[in-house]
Protein backbone atom coordinates (compact mmCIF):
# COMPACT_ATOMS: atom_id res chain seq x y z
CA UNK A 1 0.00 0.00 0.00
CA UNK A 2 1.46 3.06 -1.17
CA UNK A 3 1.24 5.67 1.82
CA UNK A 4 0.37 9.54 0.49
CA UNK A 5 1.96 12.32 2.79
CA UNK A 6 1.07 15.79 1.71
CA UNK A 7 2.52 19.07 2.23
CA UNK A 8 0.53 21.82 4.51
CA UNK A 9 1.75 25.27 2.48
CA UNK A 10 1.62 28.26 4.00
CA UNK A 11 0.98 31.31 2.48
CA UNK A 12 2.78 34.39 2.61
CA UNK A 13 1.29 37.10 4.14
CA UNK A 14 1.81 39.09 1.08
CA UNK A 15 0.14 36.40 -1.04
CA UNK A 16 -2.67 36.19 1.59
CA UNK A 17 -3.61 39.83 0.31
CA UNK A 18 -3.55 38.75 -3.36
CA UNK A 19 -6.32 35.94 -2.44
CA UNK A 20 -7.99 38.63 -0.88
CA UNK A 21 -8.08 41.22 -2.99
CA UNK A 22 -9.13 38.67 -5.52
CA UNK A 23 -11.90 37.40 -3.83
CA UNK A 24 -12.93 40.92 -2.83
CA UNK A 25 -13.12 41.86 -6.76
CA UNK A 26 -14.89 38.60 -7.37
CA UNK A 27 -17.38 39.75 -4.82
CA UNK A 28 -17.86 43.23 -6.33
CA UNK A 29 -18.78 41.81 -9.72
CA UNK A 30 -20.89 39.11 -8.62
CA UNK A 31 -22.82 41.92 -7.01
CA UNK A 32 -23.32 43.78 -9.86
CA UNK A 33 -24.07 41.13 -12.63
CA UNK A 34 -26.72 40.16 -9.82
CA UNK A 35 -28.02 43.62 -10.16
CA UNK A 36 -28.03 43.94 -13.69
CA UNK A 37 -30.04 40.68 -14.00
CA UNK A 38 -33.36 41.69 -15.87
CA UNK A 39 -35.96 41.17 -18.68
CA UNK A 40 -34.09 42.17 -21.85
CA UNK A 41 -30.20 42.32 -20.61
CA UNK A 42 -28.15 39.59 -22.52
CA UNK A 43 -25.49 37.46 -21.38
CA UNK A 44 -23.20 39.82 -23.48
CA UNK A 45 -23.91 42.49 -21.70
CA UNK A 46 -23.44 41.14 -19.06
CA UNK A 47 -20.40 39.62 -19.71
CA UNK A 48 -18.75 43.14 -21.44
CA UNK A 49 -19.60 44.06 -17.81
CA UNK A 50 -17.97 41.37 -16.26
CA UNK A 51 -14.60 42.07 -18.53
CA UNK A 52 -14.39 45.92 -18.00
CA UNK A 53 -14.58 45.62 -13.95
CA UNK A 54 -11.56 42.71 -14.18
CA UNK A 55 -9.68 45.31 -16.41
CA UNK A 56 -10.32 48.30 -14.54
CA UNK A 57 -8.63 46.60 -11.35
CA UNK A 58 -5.69 45.91 -13.38
CA UNK A 59 -6.58 42.14 -13.54
CA UNK A 60 -6.74 39.69 -16.46
CA UNK A 61 -10.48 38.02 -17.23
CA UNK A 62 -9.18 34.17 -17.06
CA UNK A 63 -12.60 33.67 -19.08
CA UNK A 64 -11.71 35.25 -21.91
CA UNK A 65 -9.67 32.92 -24.70
CA UNK A 66 -10.19 30.08 -23.00
CA UNK A 67 -10.87 27.00 -25.54
CA UNK A 68 -10.56 23.21 -24.72
CA UNK A 69 -10.90 21.44 -28.31
CA UNK A 70 -13.75 19.28 -27.89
Amino acid sequence: MLEHRRMIIRKTPAELQKMRASGMLVYSILQRMESMVSEGVTTLEMELEAEKMIRDAGAKPAFKGYYVPA
